[in-house]
């Protein structure tokens, strides 16, 4: 029998929901506090921050992802800024609860919205990121 392989993946807390970013796609995680709200903005927006010369576009993957608009809440809540490219953007969570080892792969059954896929992690679901497939949703806005 073959092992499947896992990817190191940061584990985060986005209101009921569970979500895996493979680290490989996390430039760095941020205290929320440092998003600035922009008015007329889609829901999925919530404004915009900036880290060594860049200015970052903070995104509520709630909104995004599940259809549940509210952003991040409490002391807990981060800002992962994604590595892809020349596209600057941050996904507010409400926690980054740690970095755990998920098999991801393309035999993974698709989520409820483009850009996720279901996981196992620990004997529960999952919802893994597809980094790629959320900035170009991003894009569309």
């Amino acid at each position: 029998m073959k092992k499947q392989a896992h990817t190191p993946c940061v584990m985060c807390r986005v209101g009921q929901e569970r979500i895996a970013v493979p680290v490989a796609d996390v430039y760095k995680v941020l205290p929320a506090a440092r998003a600035c709200r922009m008015p007329r903005l889609p829901a999925a927006i919530i404004g915009i921050t900036h880290h060594r010369g860049r200015i970052i576009t903070a995104v509520d993957p709630g909104a995004l992802l599940f259809g549940v608009a509210g952003g991040p809440a409490g002391i807990e809540a981060r800002l992962l800024i994604l590595d892809r490219g020349q596209r600057h953007l941050a996904l507010a969570v409400d926690a980054v609860e740690q970095i755990e080892p998920i098999r991801l792969g393309a035999d993974l059954p698709d989520g409820q919205r483009p850009g996720l896929k279901v996981a196992e992690h620990r004997g529960k679901a999952v919802f893994a990121v597809d980094t790629d497939r959320l900035v170009a949703s991003v894009l569309a806005l």
